[in-house]
C-alpha cells in the first residue's frame, strides 16, 4: 500500500509545499546572529535617509538568492516524480 500511496501523494504535494515554502520566507525576517533588524525594515529607512532605491534592490536580490534555490529543488523532485509518473 505504501508503493502505492505514497508516490501519488508527493506527486500531489510538492508544488503546494513549495509554494508555502517560498511564502514563509517572503514574510519572515532574515535576521543575522547578532539580530539585526529585518532586512525590508533596514532598506526602507536607508531609503528614507538617502532617497536612493538601491537598499530596496540590494535586498530583492538576497531574497531572490535565498528563494531560488528553493524553487529549483522544487523544480528538479517535479521532474523526478513526472518521469516515474509516465512510466
Amino acid at each position: 500500500m505504501m508503493l502505492v500511496v505514497m508516490p501519488q501523494a508527493v506527486r500531489v504535494v510538492i508544488p503546494p509545499l513549495t509554494g508555502i515554502l517560498v511564502g514563509i520566507l517572503k514574510s519572515t525576517s532574515i535576521a543575522s546572529i547578532a539580530a539585526a533588524p529585518e532586512l525590508m525594515t533596514r532598506a526602507r529607512q536607508l531609503v528614507a535617509v538617502t532617497s536612493s532605491a538601491t537598499p530596496l534592490v540590494a535586498v530583492a536580490i538576497i531574497y531572490f538568492c535565498i528563494i531560488a534555490p528553493f524553487v529549483a529543488l522544487s523544480m528538479k523532485m517535479e521532474k523526478i516524480v513526472h518521469k516515474y509518473k509516465k512510466s
